[in-house]
């Protein structure tokens, strides 16, 4: 159908048009979205607004929303990415144009738990004409993009002026989406994986260093990792939890973000019936789903979208890192001590349990159970902790969200000791949060 028709179909009333469906059946305009304009870009405005709203898959919550006109930044969002201490959030702005940029955030968090409550005071840190999904820090602090429809590798590389590289030489598809460096402690960490907005296809690719500190793009270094058709943008390992080494990406073509089951053998993607890869839906009915980053402070999920509809958001979800406990005294030395959790399951019983026997080596370094260094009255106190009633928070009690911050605790005296919460639901050993150090001055 040509651009014509189209026209006439809209003007008729219909609200459907045929165009290029996703691997998974939903409306995937992605040979065409960067380049349309007018009635076509209704057209297929249209067909998108039908897609249903967010539906995460269970035990997964969306936790809050960021619009583009609250953070003050342009729309039509690319990739996404926290700094290394978590202070600040990068993000791609009216991606894939001309008028491509990163903005950088200032993050504001919760003293308690360190879950981010706010987005603020945007500033430009560069131009990056046709910037898309992909966006990461890289080797030595170099931070890299992804380009379309130009399909380019961009750099940022501190004292270098933006640098941007063909990624046509090196084997991938056109036109770039994401990309992704295998993070620290996995099979194959360092290597960089780039996906294609068209092709559908996941290509490892090789870097040679440069004089500048920036990386040529190895030419014919391209190996397919994993062919999933639809338009594949940002792509992120899941830091923690049960699905922990796991590759999240977004398809902006089925409008969701979907996991990838990786090997934790070999780093590469499970076969599932005919050799095919292993995809299960973690998010749906997400338009535009394009950008994408875990928090390297709790592991939450952020989202970021690319649409025609002006709606352009930053979305939050929790549930797929690891069940966590953490305590602070935000006024200092002498005052109260604030107990929080997050990661819970609505309904499911838990206890946060403290030993006084740490470990020397920190915690979680102990030959006991998770990592405790247990004496015989430590064991006693354990087991003491375990008898308190539900209601005794916070050391024991049925999760009223996924997050929580409990009333504080006063009147403590100077102590340090080593914590963990674990899931007990009906009696029944669950989730296990890693064991952490309070320390109450």
């Amino acid at each position: 159908m040509n651009k014509m028709t189209r026209k006439a179909a809209l003007e008729d009333g219909l609200r459907r048009v045929p165009v290029r469906r996703g691997s998974l059946g939903r409306p995937c305009t992605g040979m065409v979205r960067r380049r349309v304009t007018g009635h076509l870009a209704v057209c297929i405005a249209l067909v998108c607004s039908l897609v249903p709203g967010q539906v995460p898959a269970p035990g997964i919550s969306l936790v809050q929303s960021f619009s583009v006109g609250s953070l003050g930044i342009p729309g039509q969002l690319g990739g996404i990415e926290f700094s290394t201490d978590g202070t600040a959030l990068y993000v791609a702005t009216t991606a894939a144009s001309a008028a491509g940029s990163i903005r950088v955030l200032t993050v504001q968090r919760d003293p308690v738990t360190n879950r981010v409550t706010g987005l603020s005071a945007p500033v430009t840190l560069t131009a990056a004409p046709n910037i898309d999904g992909g966006l990461q820090f890289g080797p030595n602090g170099v931070l890299f993009w992804t380009t379309n429809p130009t399909h380019t590798l961009g750099q940022y590389a501190p004292g270098a002026p933006p640098t941007v590289f063909s990624l046509g030489p090196v084997g991938v598809p056109a036109s770039a989406g994401g990309l992704e460096f295998v993070p620290p402690g996995l099979p194959n960490a360092g290597d960089l994986l780039v996906s294609s907005a068209w092709g559908g296809g996941i290509h490892r690719i090789s870097l040679s260093p440069n004089p500048n500190g920036t990386f040529t793009p190895v030419a014919g270094s391209a190996v397919l990792f994993a062919q999933i058709p639809g338009g594949i943008e940002a792509m992120r390992h899941i830091p923690s939890g049960s699905n922990a080494g796991d590759m999240l990406f977004c398809d902006w073509c089925a409008n969701a973000v979907y996991r990838l089951a990786i090997d934790p053998a070999t780093g590469w993607p499970l076969a599932g019936p005919g050799g095919q890869p292993i995809v299960t839906p973690v998010i749906t009915g997400m338009l535009g789903a394009e950008g994408m980053a875990f928090d390297p402070l709790t592991d939450d999920l952020f989202v970021g979208t690319w649409t025609y509809s002006g709606n352009d958001a930053i979305h939050h979800f929790t549930g797929l890192g690891a069940l966590s406990l953490s305590a602070a005294q935000p006024g200092g030395p002498g005052t109260a001590l604030y107990v929080g959790n997050t990661n819970l399951t609505p309904g499911a019983e838990y206890h946060n349990l403290v030993s006084f026997s740490t470990c020397p080596g920190g915690p979680g370094t102990g030959p006991g159970p998770f990592g405790s260094c247990l004496t015989p009255a430590a064991i006693n106190f354990l087991m003491d902790q375990l008898n308190w009633p539900v209601g005794t928070v916070p050391f024991h009690f049925v999760a009223p969200t996924d997050y929580v911050v409990w009333p504080p605790l006063t009147g403590l005296p100077p102590l340090t000791v080593d914590a963990l919460c674990i899931e007990m639901t009906s009696g029944v050993p669950g989730a296990v949060s890693p064991m952490v150090r309070i320390v109450v001055q």
